[in-house]
């Protein structure tokens, strides 16, 4: 017996996100799948810091 994986939209990802337990998560949809997304590290901030500058 197959699992069937459970697909999202847009309007879902917006209920989730509205959570009070989801409100430091960082979420995305691919193709209907539900991904939690790790936060930025510290080089990202670097990056993103110095492309304000350039």
């Amino acid at each position: 017996m197959a699992i069937q994986q459970r697909l999202y939209d847009i309007d879902e990802l917006w209920d989730l996100y509205a959570l009070p337990e989801n409100e430091q998560k960082r979420m995305e949809i691919r193709d209907g799948v539900l991904l939690e997304m790790s936060g930025p590290g510290g080089r990202h901030g670097q990056l993103a810091v110095s492309s304000l500058f350039a």
